[in-house]
């Protein structure tokens, strides 16, 4: 287009060259005709002249007048002819410059026409090459882009290399166990067929065993009825003791209207003796069911065992060893010292700060060794030589027990006063902060996941713990960074505050069914108590036995709902343990 350009402009010159021709030589012819007037003007000055030379010759010679004007006119015909043709000339060639001039003029108009026209182009062609520009750079980043795909593709493809190839050595692994397994599978049937062969061989044993089995159920049965009777002779008892309660109530009564500025000290010391006689009722009450619940044990046993003569011998094996294992234990029990936990009374400094009042005992904030901690003191009612044997053997249960997620205890003093528990001091309870506002889902696992874990390490301690007093006022709260985490407590003293606590609607609100009946206890009873608290987390309403189902169908997630279900079945051996338990909220948390 450039070139387009440059050659209309040198035509353009060239015709501006031909037409400054035509003028310089319209000029020229132009020149040339004045000449030839001022030629013709100096010739007709001569004949003027000679006209007068002849005028004064003219009377001389007529001839050479007529001669002279003969010639004159001959001249003027021939310089009229020349010029008349050299006018005509001219002006034809004037003609054809003027026609010459019209065309370049009018090539002229349609070069600048063209010259417009180029110019518009050009200026499309600059529109065309900034949008080519653009193009150019939208084209770069496309390849570029094209290229980090490229190399995500094949990241991509490399990392999915690696998997495959971890997949293939581990089914390479997985096939190898498979072998191994099946290798131990053939060993154990080769040892199975030696255990028949022995089982044979101690069949003649059993029928020996039987008949001392026999004997043995027949003295379980007149022990069972023995106990039945001590059973009903201490229900009476604990009825009879129940109406002196109310009798003693009612004199209560009629001595604060009789006796008004004694009242405070009469109605302390009703409740000391109160305390001190269901004590010692409950604790009755719950021997004998224990050697009832022992007895039944042993009843059943014998009948599986009289129906299953192999099974006989392992529970008659297993039974020796739990009793070795008893015996040593009560051995270590009453040889040792309590001489890691004790705290001297003079390192604990009490302040009137209480910190909560329960059945037992009271709960004030202390001082040990700088640090600020819980100092649970007994009350003096309930501090007799038994309960100071039971409280010193707790304690060492709680001095065995270390875990992130129990409430850590530190000591106890061991002296003749009243004893005192030191444990760290928490900053609330779950209870507490169910009162003041519902918990999230997040707070839910986390609280739920830590008592889980907690209960897990009681259960597995050799022989099992089981707390017996699962509930949102022995979950205490501490904060980590901005999240409430929960730690289990009266871990160490369940059996001991039981005694107390057993007969009151807050326990029974999360007991299991076989609590109320007095069956064997096991690690299921604190799975049920669990499901309960579960379900006052999700719902921030205290637990009620009689509306369990209907405060279970109030939670609003299906996860915690079913879970819950499954720890307040009525049949223990239907619960999960709490293995499964925290197995379930962790995969739970998952879904957060």
């Amino acid at each position: 287009m450039n070139g387009e350009v440059g050659e209309l402009e040198e035509q353009l010159a060239r015709r501006d060259q031909e037409t400054n021709e035509l003028e310089r030589s319209l000029s020229t012819a132009q020149q040339i005709l004045r000449d030839n007037q001022a030629q013709r003007s100096l010739e007709m000055d001569c004949q003027e002249a000679q006209k007068r030379q002849l005028g004064e010759k003219a009377e001389g010679d007529e001839t050479l007048r007529e001669h002279f004007e003969e010639m004159e006119r001959r001249s003027r015909e021939e310089i009229t002819v020349v010029l008349c043709e050299q006018i005509t000339e001219k002006d034809q060639k004037l003609t054809e410059m003027i026609q010459q001039l019209t065309v370049t003029e009018k090539r002229e108009e349609d070069l600048k026409t063209q010259i417009k026209n180029v110019e518009e182009q050009l200026r499309e062609n600059e529109n065309l090459r900034t949008n080519l520009r653009d193009v150019e750079q939208r084209l770069t980043q496309k390849e570029a882009q094209e290229e980090n795909l490229r190399l995500s593709l094949e990241q991509m493809e490399q990392r999915m290399r690696e998997e495959l190839t971890q997949k293939e050595t581990r089914e390479t692994e997985l096939r190898k166990q498979l072998r191994e397994r099946e290798e131990q599978a053939v060993e154990c049937q080769r040892h199975l067929s030696g255990m028949e062969q022995q089982l044979s061989e101690k069949n003649h044993q059993n029928e020996t065993l039987l008949k001392q089995l026999r004997e043995m159920e027949q003295r379980s049965r007149e022990v069972t009825a023995e106990n039945e009777m001590r059973e009903n002779e201490f229900r009476k008892q604990i009825r009879e003791r129940k109406q002196e309660l109310r009798e003693m109530a009612h004199q209560l009564i009629e001595k604060e209207q009789q006796k008004k500025d004694l009242r405070t000290h009469t109605e302390q010391r009703l409740r000391e003796e109160m305390i001190e006689e269901t004590t010692r009722l409950g604790k009755q009450l719950r021997e004998k069911d224990q050697h009832l619940a022992n007895a039944r044990t042993q009843v059943e046993k014998q009948e599986l065992l009289r129906t299953d003569p192999q099974h006989q011998l392992e529970v008659i094996v297993a039974e020796n060893a739990n009793l070795r294992q008893q015996v040593v234990n009560f051995e270590n029990h009453t040889g040792s010292q309590p001489d890691d936990w004790v705290i001297s009374r003079d390192n604990i400094q009490l302040t009137d700060k209480s910190l909560g009042v329960g059945g037992w005992g009271e709960v004030f904030e202390g001082r040990y060794c700088g640090c600020s901690v819980a100092v649970k003191r007994i009350h003096e009612a309930i501090n007799s030589p038994h309960n100071q044997s039971l409280f010193q053997r707790e304690i060492n249960i709680a001095s065995r027990c270390r875990h992130p997620c129990l409430l850590q205890f530190i000591g106890a003093t061991y002296d003749e006063e009243i004893p005192l528990f030191v444990t760290e001091l928490m900053e609330s309870n779950l209870r507490e902060l169910l009162d003041q506002r519902p918990l999230s889902r997040e707070e839910i696992i986390v609280i739920s996941l830590d008592v889980a874990r907690a209960l897990n390490y009681l259960h597995q301690k050799k022989p099992p713990i089981f707390h017996r007093d699962v509930s949102s006022g022995n979950v205490l709260l501490w904060r980590q960074a901005n999240q409430w985490r929960g730690k289990v407590s009266d871990y160490g003293s369940a059996k001991f505050e039981e005694q107390f606590m057993s007969i009151g609607p807050g326990c029974f609100a999360y007991s299991a069914p076989e609590v109320q009946i007095r069956a064997k206890h096991t690690a299921k009873i604190d799975v049920y108590s669990f499901g309960v608290l579960l379900c006052e987390m999700c719902i921030q309403i205290f637990p009620d036995y009689e509306n369990r189902e209907l405060q279970i169908t109030q939670m609003t997630d299906q996860v915690l709902q079913d879970l819950v279900r499954r720890c307040v079945r009525y049949d223990p051996t239907e619960r999960p343990d709490m293995t499964d338990i925290i197995s379930t909220l962790e995969e739970f948390s998952k879904t957060l």
